[in-house]
């Protein structure tokens, strides 16, 4: 993981502050994903292709 998504330096923070970061970078990023999925079927104008 990039240095640069922390707010204080790595060394600074503990084990269970990093999990929790990292934890949450992945939920956020599956969400993202799980938003741009669903794009295509709104703009779509048959629904079959889905």
């Amino acid at each position: 993981m990039a240095n640069e998504s922390y707010h204080e330096p790595i060394a600074e923070l503990t084990d269970e502050t990093r999990d929790m970061h990292r934890t949450i970078s992945f939920l956020m990023e599956e969400l993202k994903v799980d938003d741009w999925y669903y794009h295509p079927f709104d703009d779509s104008k048959d629904k079959k292709l889905f």
